[in-house]
This record gives C-alpha cells, structure tokens and sequence, in this order.
C-alpha cells in the first residue's frame, strides 16, 4: 500500500549542468543537497551523430571521434582522462545554434580527470591542449565562474591557485584564432582573434568517490538485461485502481522506505548506461472500475509489456498524470560512467502527457508516448530526508538528457 501524503505532481531534481549541446547535458563531480516534494501511485494532495562515442583517451576510440588531444600533468605525471565526444545528430533538423547565419555549433567533447583533492591542490597542474583537426584555431580560452585565461595550443595552462581550490573543477574551453604575432597568455588575447564558434570542450576535475553500493553498482558491462538488483527496466502495472508505467528504480525506492537507510548508486567508468533512465518516475491513470475493465487492464499490461504492437484487449481509463516516487532516505549517486539517452533522441519529443478527461480506452500512441517521457527521465530522483542533503550527486555524466 502507498501512503498519501507522497502524492504530488511531477518536480524533476535540480542538477549542476555545464554544457548543453541538442540533446546533451553534461553533468560532472556535483553536489546536490536538494529535496523535492515528490509522489506515489496513490492519490491525496501532492518530471550526436553516433550516440556519443567514447574512450579513456580518444586516440583509443577506434571511430577516433575527439578533435582534441586533452592532458592533465601533476609534478610530470600525466593524469589520462575519460572522454567523450558528441557531434551535431543528423536528426536535428530545427537547429537554432548559428552564429552569422552561417556558423553552427555542432560538436562537443568532455574531458573528465579524477585526481585526490590534496594533491591536486599541493602540486602544480598543468592542462595542454591540441587540435587534431588543425583548423588554425592555435589559442585555448578558459573559463571558471567569472575568471578567464589564454594558453597557446599545443603548451601547457598552468591551473590557477584558486581555481586548484575549487574541486569539483569544471572548466569550460573555447578554440581562438589569433592573428601571427598576437598575443594568447594570462588574460591577453590579441586583438582581431576570432573564437571557434563551432566546438567547444569541457574539461572536469574531480576527486575519486569513497562511496560503494552492494546492489545498485554499474559497471561496464551492465545492460538491461543485466543490471544490479535495484534496476528493474521501465514496465507497465496494474496497482489496485491505476495502470502505471513505473521507472527503473520505482520498486528499489519502495523497498528502501522501509528501512530509511542512506542508499548509493555508483557507475563506473566505462559504464555506458543507454536506454537505462535512472529514475522513481511513473505516470499513471484511473482504471475505469468495473471489474470486467480491470481484467481487460491486466491482460492489456501483459501485452503491452510483451511487445511493441498495439495491445489488443480494451483498457478503459481516465486521468493522467507523470509523478515521482518520493524516497524518505538519503541517495547517493556516484562514479565516472554516464547515463546516455542517445536512443530517444531519434524519436519525437512530447512535451504533454495524454489525459483522458472521460474514460476511453488507452491508445497505442498515449502507450507509446508514456514510455517516452520515463526513458527520456534520465536521472530524476526525489527525497524529503533530513538533516542534511537528501541527494548527493557527483562524477557522473548524463549525456543526451
């Protein structure tokens, strides 16, 4: 049974993003100690061209994807990164991202470093980079909060005293093209340069995670079909008078409630989590209550689960709301990994959940549209616990969200 006090409208969580490109948000080494007020089933009161290719370095990457070399050095040790990088999708056919009318931004890569907190602030770090593409773009800008600086292509940036203090570092770069003979070090650019209004990288620091998980730890071999306990993938119930579409971490939420305990997800690096939301979403609709209907409910949930076709029993139904399981302990989400949503990037978004405001049988295209809105539901968690942070979120990257 589902308490009622949990039942409230759909709030996605409040995450750190740093770069959105299309359909892609980068999430990296973020602290979040927020608590949204969340839902249950029940009623009562109160949401790149190739999928983003990938590689600890991206001269590994047998698709050589990355238009950029990336390096970390520490007192001449170099540090290898984790790396993605998402092109422009062929799919994207409203692109607004133009500069001039004539230059579109079209690619992105992430460069993901973990170094312990103490020596990253102790020694001297260096970040290098080169263009693979040898577009003439021969100078780096970087930029922190409000701070910036310049570094030549192809020589070492010398990582600031107080951006070391800040770990998490999330660092965003801009290609510039200097003219021969201008000037790109500190924060000198010569005049008449032109920034890459193309491509842009962004660059994380982060210190390695502590926390493990016993039954909700991804690794790179995880899939769908093979996952910790916790993940369940996104399935269609009939719950007492509802038919519900639940997210992958609905039950693993409910189970935890009863115990209260603090509860970690990690995802490893290499973890490549596709067609995996990590979400308490579900979205839910009143069963027309006559006992025929909700025999027909049933057996239409079979079906529906079973197959991509159109269920052919009748399921009458009414309403229609997207909500959140919410969780009374703590959550943590930790790790190098990413969670990629690159498979709904090829289908057509839906910005409004179908509602029936009388009861009519549920549609294949309401089905469909449904199951879209939880997978595209990346990471949405939900927590009222207290004291202290209710969701603590850092290292990972969410990609195509």
């Amino acid at each position: 049974m589902f308490s009622s006090r949990n039942a409230q409208d759909r709030t996605w969580s409040s995450l750190f993003g740093v770069l959105m490109l299309s359909m892609v948000l980068g999430l990296s080494a973020c602290s979040s100690g927020s608590s949204d007020s969340n839902d249950n089933f029940s009623p009562g009161g109160g949401d790149g061209g190739d999928g983003g290719a990938s590689s600890p370095l991206c001269e590994n990457n047998p698709n050589n994807e990355c238009d950029f070399t990336v390096t970390l050095t520490k007192n001449g040790q170099k540090i290898l990164p984790w790396e993605y990088s998402y092109g422009r999708a062929s799919n994207v056919k409203d692109w607004k991202w133009v500069r001039d009318n004539t230059t579109s931004f079209d690619y992105l890569q992430t460069s993901q470093f973990t170094v312990s907190a103490a020596e990253f602030k102790s020694d001297l770090p260096e970040i290098t980079i080169t263009d693979k593409k040898n577009r003439g773009f021969n100078c780096a800008g970087f930029y922190w909060k409000k701070t910036f600086y310049y570094a030549k292509m192809n020589t070492s940036f010398r990582v600031p005293l107080s951006w070391k203090q800040s770990l998490p570092l999330q660092m965003t770069v801009i290609p510039w093209k200097v003219p021969n003979g201008g000037l790109c070090n500190n924060q000198n650019l010569g005049p008449d340069s032109v920034p890459d209004g193309t491509r842009a990288l962004a660059i994380w620091v982060s210190a390695p995670s502590s926390k493990v998980s016993t039954d909700c730890h991804f690794t790179k071999d995880s899939t769908g079909s093979k996952s910790p306990s916790c993940f369940k993938p996104p399935t269609w119930e009939v719950v007492d008078d509802y038919l519900i579409y639940k997210g992958s971490l609905v039950d693993w939420v409910r189970l935890n409630n009863n115990t209260k305990i603090p509860q970690n997800i990690r995802i490893d690096a290499g973890a490549d989590l596709e067609n995996m939301p990590l979400n308490t979403l579900f979205v839910r609709y009143n069963i027309d209550k006559d006992a025929a209907n909700i025999a027909a409910c049933e057996k239409w949930v079979k079906d529906a689960n079973r197959s991509l076709k159109t269920p052919k029993d009748n399921c009458k139904v009414s309403g229609g709301k997207e909500l959140t399981l919410l969780a009374n302990h703590q959550i943590n989400v930790s790790g190098t990994g990413r969670i990629s949503g690159y498979q709904q990037t090829k289908e057509t978004p839906v910005t409004v959940l179908p509602s029936y405001r009388e009861a009519a049988n549920i549609k294949n295209p309401e089905r469909l549209q449904a199951q879209y809105r939880v997978y595209s539901g990346l990471l949405v968690l939900s927590s009222d616990y207290a004291p202290g942070y209710a969701i603590d979120v850092e290292g990972i990257t969410v990609g195509f969200g």
